[in-house]
């Protein structure tokens, strides 16, 4: 069986930051292969925002 490595599982939904069964997690994506500052930013915007409404 092989897999494609840039297909998530499809419990992983393909068009939405949240997951219904994980209501505390957010998952962040490339938007490009191998694209990390993208994401590494968009976690730091979040982690501000965090800190931010304490």
């Amino acid at each position: 069986m092989t897999s494609d490595a840039h297909t998530p599982d499809y419990r992983w939904l393909l068009d939405r930051d949240e997951r219904p069964w994980y209501p505390t997690v957010r998952l962040f994506r490339q938007s490009e292969t191998r694209d990390y500052v993208s994401v590494l930013d968009r976690v730091r915007t979040e982690l501000r925002k965090l800190v931010a409404a304490r």
